[in-house]
């Protein structure tokens, strides 16, 4: 009888051992490599209609730089990617408050350090002035709609850094004028 009983459990084991084996798992985020170092990605994401939503979606909007520090908070699950809270340094606030000059921003890397950046999208660079549009996070901010939240302000007028319908009612604007925007896009 003992020797029965025996028998039950290892061919349970199997059993379970081939479900588990044999259960789909969700599929990684597709990865190219996009050259100097940047991976870009496919992500399914909510993707703002207009300027008006990702505007009503966004906690804050501020211009500022990344200051090149980051600290890592995640990993994906499958251990590709590392997601790092980077310093954001606050110039200049368009809409909502700031608990400080410096807000941590969320970022990717690939398993070799790459930055990771969604298709289409231009990958943000230290030093460089931007406006992002974020959402507060339970870590850490987000833009709004991923790339389609940033702006490169460094030439005093707004470049979108993923063109949508959302991003062209700011794009090209002075960030005077996107003040008085996002004061009229508010009432």
């Amino acid at each position: 009888m003992k020797r029965m009983m025996i028998g039950v459990v290892v061919v349970g084991a199997l059993v379970a051992i081939v479900a588990l084996a044999s259960t789909p798992r969700p599929a990684a985020a597709p990865v190219a490599p996009t050259g100097e170092g940047t991976l870009a990605v496919s992500v399914d994401r909510e993707i703002p209609e207009s300027a008006a939503v990702m505007l009503g979606g966004s906690d804050l909007v501020v211009l500022g730089r990344l200051t090149g520090t980051t600290r890592e908070y995640a990993q994906s699950s499958d251990g590709r990617f590392h997601h790092l809270a980077a310093e954001f340094e606050v110039v200049r606030v368009f809409r909502g408050e700031p608990s400080t000059k410096l807000v941590e921003v969320s970022r990717s890397v690939g398993p070799k350090g790459e930055r990771v950046s969604e298709e289409g999208a231009v990958v943000m660079a230290d030093q460089r002035l931007y406006v992002l549009f974020l959402e507060r996070g339970p870590i850490v901010f987000a833009t709004v709609g991923g790339p389609i939240g940033q702006f490169d302000a460094s030439t005093g007028k707004l470049r979108s850094m993923a063109g949508s319908k959302a991003s062209d009612g700011f794009d090209g604007l002075t960030l005077d004028d996107l003040a008085e925007r996002i004061s009229v896009l508010s009432q």
